[in-house]
């Protein structure tokens, strides 16, 4: 997901978050630029309010994630990364209200994975740049195909390989088929837009597999994949 700054200043806000000893005030002005676009690495939805946590202007004194009100930006693509859960935690300052969370699983499910990351820990830090690099190249790689259809295949193909790799960790190999993902590591493997409507699975090794789909393109038949942990999908003749 990724959004676009449309004010830095602090009488943008709405009402219901101006919060002055949060130093949310009209007379604020945050580490943000006008017109320049953010990667979110998260999103919580507190007070009927969204917030985005993204790498402000600051993040490489600060080397961490900053939320900001959904009310200073605009969003500029809204497909949401493949890493993310949902969870829902209690609110710090009042414990009888819920808040959801969106991220990837390690911040969901830990509720000090943040203060860790803000204390520098150096396996938080780490773990956080790694999600990171994974999210900023999901956005570069969806962009690269100009066709919607090839789009989306490749955002649900990477869906598909998040539950690989969680298989994978937890069995120490990968799954023979991918139904073996059901209802464990996904709730279904939903079909590409193509033709054939099938996936290409072959797992070679247990280790090791090749993925991908089969898409005609101006009379030629192409086949679009992912080999293991390789970021990127290639392209090849059929």
């Amino acid at each position: 997901m990724k959004i676009k700054c449309i004010s830095n200043k602090g009488n943008s806000l709405n009402k219901c978050n101006i919060v002055p000893k949060e130093n949310l005030t009209e007379k604020t002005i945050f580490d943000i630029t006008p017109e320049q676009e953010y990667v979110v690495y998260g999103i919580v939805i507190r007070n009927n309010s969204v917030w985005y946590y993204i790498a402000d202007d600051n993040f490489f004194g600060s080397e961490f994630p900053v939320w900001y009100p959904a009310e200073l930006f605009k969003i500029v693509d809204n497909k949401i990364s493949t890493t993310w859960i949902l969870g829902l935690r209690e609110n710090d300052s009042d414990k009888k209200e819920l808040k959801l969370f969106l991220s990837f699983p390690n911040w969901v499910n830990d509720k000090y994975f943040y203060d860790s990351l803000v204390n520098k820990e150096k396996e938080a830090v780490e773990l956080f740049m790694r999600y990171k690099k994974i999210m900023d190249e999901e956005y570069d790689k969806y962009i690269m195909w100009e066709s919607p259809k090839i789009k989306s295949n490749l955002y649900t193909g990477d869906k598909i390989i998040n539950a690989l790799e969680e298989y994978l960790n937890e069995n120490g190999k990968y799954p023979v088929q991918l139904t073996n993902l059901i209802p464990d590591y996904t709730n279904e493997i939903n079909l590409p837009v193509t033709e054939k409507k099938q996936w290409i699975y072959t797992r070679k090794s247990e280790n090791e597999y090749f993925f991908g789909f089969e898409v005609e393109e101006e009379g030629k038949n192409y086949i679009y994949y992912r080999i293991n942990r390789e970021p990127n999908w290639e392209k090849i003749k059929a």
